[in-house]
């Protein structure tokens, strides 16, 4: 191949070009990123087929611009060309690919300026591990117009005073009394529900509506707050609500609840802060937009939840049961289903 690069005759070839297609014929693992068209990005892709070719061109103007290459009358068009294949949407997409350049404009580049040039990254190692492959094939997450996407960018369409302003017809349609102030310029609701298992006969719900995603924190009354505090037996109730967050899907959905859709979305968190025994729930907008049962779960599951696990949270806080005892019952009489709600 060395005639190849005879720069006699005005032929004017690129050492670096002909390297990186012997660098890539040479590749052990035919995989290489590369973007294809204008609106993908890098990905990656199995290569094969790789052909380099050239091909004469005359009649040239006297001045070759900005590379000052006016004393050859003709230069070669170098090429390479690849076949590329991926996995997308279960369904394989093969393209042709091909890179090209002026020999004289780019004889000074270097191989690995020419991958730059062309956005030709090699995979590692441990990237490929990272590859999910069907045959051989690497299976790609990306395609021109995703579903998630599209509906991700409808939900960014609306504002946070539409949920604000939404909610709050919801409440006042159900007659719900509430209070809306802001938590640190964050819109919040405030809202009390009967609850006739708790001490205080009451639990709070508060709604902060954010950008990022709509936090629902159900807590006991203050009475509740104050019998935590003068417990003897703060460790039995830490192991009581650890064994209820492990729980708190199959509890929810064993309840019977007319609103059981809600509970199969979201499952509280419960722990102990400053509002005493509380259950955090994180709201994803576009859950919110989709299934229409989010409201029903602010406003009756969640103290509901709270109202019907009291008599075991309180039992343990007041030394009656033991977190063991309260974890039997509730395995008993909510996990078995045989809880009257």
């Amino acid at each position: 191949m060395k005639e190849k690069f005879d720069f006699s005759c005005g032929y004017v070839g690129s050492l670096s070009f002909w390297g990186l297609y012997s660098f890539l014929k040479g590749l052990e693992r035919p995989y290489i990123r590369v973007k294809c068209v204008d609106d993908e990005k890098d990905d990656l892709y199995r290569f094969s087929n790789v052909i380099y070719k050239e091909r004469r061109e005359e009649n040239l103007p006297a001045q070759l611009g900005d590379y000052g290459y006016a004393s050859y009358d003709h230069i070669y068009r170098e090429s390479i060309t690849m076949d590329l294949e991926k996995m997308v949407d279960g369904k394989l997409v093969k393209r042709s690919h091909e890179i090209s350049i002026n020999s004289a404009c780019y004889s000074r580049y270097t191989m690995e300026e020419l991958m730059e040039k062309y956005g030709i990254t090699i995979p590692s190692e441990e990237d490929l591990k990272l590859v999910t492959f069907d045959n051989l094939i690497p299976v790609s997450n990306v395609c021109k117009t995703p579903e998630h996407l599209n509906q991700r960018d409808r939900y960014e369409l609306r504002s946070l005073e539409c949920y604000v302003s939404d909610f709050k017809d919801y409440v006042e349609e159900k007659d719900i009394q509430y209070i809306l102030d802001k938590d640190n310029g964050v819109p919040r609701f405030t809202m009390i529900f009967d609850a006739p298992k708790c001490p205080g006969r009451a639990v709070f719900v508060s709604v902060r509506i954010s950008e990022e995603v709509a936090e629902v924190r159900a807590s006991y009354s203050d009475e509740g707050i104050e019998a935590l505090r003068n417990s003897a037996h703060k460790d039995e109730v830490l192991r009581l609500l650890n064994f209820i967050n492990d729980k708190a899907f199959l509890i929810q959905t064993n309840m019977g609840w007319k609103h059981k859709r809600a509970a199969l979305l979201y499952t509280p968190s419960f722990f102990v802060s400053g509002e005493g025994i509380t259950a955090a729930t994180m709201i994803n907008y576009c859950l919110w937009d989709e299934f229409g049962a989010t409201e029903s779960y602010i406003t009756q599951n969640c103290p509901k939840l709270l109202d019907q696990l009291a008599p075991y949270v309180f039992g343990v806080i007041e030394g009656k049961i033991s977190a063991k005892e309260a974890e039997e019952k509730i395995g008993k009489e909510i996990l078995s289903g045989s809880l009257e709600c």
